[in-house]
């Protein structure tokens, strides 16, 4: 492997890594093992390769079987998938959502917008007595 910049390798081991390797092996497939994961071919084979480069060494053969040192390597890679998956703090049931509905506060009275008006007209001309529900002076209905 390419430690150096510029190399393109990985630092790190990839989870993904391990499991696109043992799904290949075991149904010696790239493209059954891309269905199972629901990835393109062509990235699990990319896993695989990537793999083979940080171990230095080659783990599957041009005709998707184990070579000697991916025979040795497998146990492993089962056995370190399974230690990651049992040291996953499990995830916690989903709260159950209760839908409630909202009402404004109180104090929060709906009003209406401003009127925007014509330059020339100002907004003490406009009659805003409909917004209002207060009953009329006696002055007003003794007009009638």
């Amino acid at each position: 492997m390419n430690s150096g910049k510029g190399g393109g390798q990985a630092k790190g081991i990839r989870t993904e890594w391990l499991e696109a390797f043992l799904l290949t092996a075991e149904h010696q497939s790239y493209s059954e093992a891309a269905r199972m994961l629901d990835r393109d071919q062509s990235i699990v084979s990319r896993h695989v390769h990537h793999l083979e480069n940080w171990l230095r060494t080659r783990l599957l053969t041009d005709e998707v079987t184990l070579t000697p040192n991916g025979e040795e390597f497998r146990p492993k890679a089962v056995e370190i998938c399974r230690l990651l998956r049992e040291s996953r703090v499990p995830q916690p049931e989903p709260r159950r959502r209760t839908w409630t509905r909202r009402l404004p506060a109180k104090d929060t009275v709906s009003k209406p917008a401003p009127v925007q008006t014509h330059p020339s007209v100002s907004a003490a001309d406009i009659d805003m007595s409909f917004w209002t529900d207060r009953p009329k002076a006696r002055s007003e209905q003794s007009e009638d």
